[in-house]
């Protein structure tokens, strides 16, 4: 198997230096691997550390020590110490995200917003369009809204454009965050599909999913996330 992601003695704290520096531990010493093709979901409480350990996969976050090895363009890179531009690179090329909420430039058209990532990477305008008038289309985005900016659409819909954002391109590696939160049964069921055919592909998925049908359907294993935890699953 192809490791696409190690994390390895990684630990979080928060400085609150607005209040006299108080620090709040997150999670301690978490170690994982995941494979290529492999979807770990991450499992546990609210407030046990997987949106932040999720968003130090993506380099939101820097974390307090250890290292997240990504697998980009035949090396290794240690995003805990990576320069901006080669995280800005590492992002565009090989490390997809899809966040709980859409966070797009107003007045630019949905299909537009879908369509960016493929184009940022090379794909010709209109073979990018096309795959993201596919994705709009079978997450239930209707054609007369693919015009329209997306900051008027419901949220549900907003979040179905984030999804389909997210899976315009095959990216080696993906991070989702609660995609299905706000979805139907039948949007869900979609989103379902996607992840399944991206595995299918060889992308190493690393997501949280609340919805236990979903968690289900896609993950090949758990990863329990709890503060201070020493030890790997």
């Amino acid at each position: 198997m192809t490791i696409m992601i190690s994390v390895a003695e990684l630990s979080k704290n928060f400085v609150l230096h607005t209040q006299g520096g108080t620090v709040i531990p997150v999670f301690e010493n978490l170690s994982l691997d995941v494979n290529a093709g492999e979807c770990v979901c991450l499992h546990g409480p609210s407030g046990s550390g997987k949106s932040s350990l999720l968003r130090s996969l993506y380099a939101n976050y820097k974390p307090t020590s250890g290292s997240i090895s990504v697998a980009h363009e035949g090396g290794w890179v240690d995003l805990t110490k990576a320069e901006p531009y080669k995280i800005v690179e590492v992002r565009r090329q090989t490390v997809g995200y899809v966040s709980q909420f859409l966070r797009v430039i107003p007045r630019v058209p949905a299909l537009e917003v879908v369509a960016e990532p493929a184009k940022l990477v090379g794909l010709p305008a209109q073979a990018a369009e096309e795959k993201a008038k596919s994705l709009l289309s079978r997450l239930n985005i209707p054609e007369r809204l693919w015009s329209i900016a997306p900051a008027t659409f419901s949220g549900g819909e907003q979040q179905r454009v984030n999804i389909a954002r997210g899976f315009v391109r095959d990216y080696p590696v993906l991070l989702l965050d609660e995609p299905t939160a706000s979805l139907d049964a039948a949007n869900r069921q979609v989103v379902i599909e996607l992840i399944l055919e991206a595995k299918a592909r060889g992308t190493a998925i690393v997501g949280i999913f609340h919805d236990a049908e979903v968690r289900e359907a896609v993950a090949d294993r758990l990863f329990e996330v709890m503060a201070f935890q020493r030890s790997a699953a």
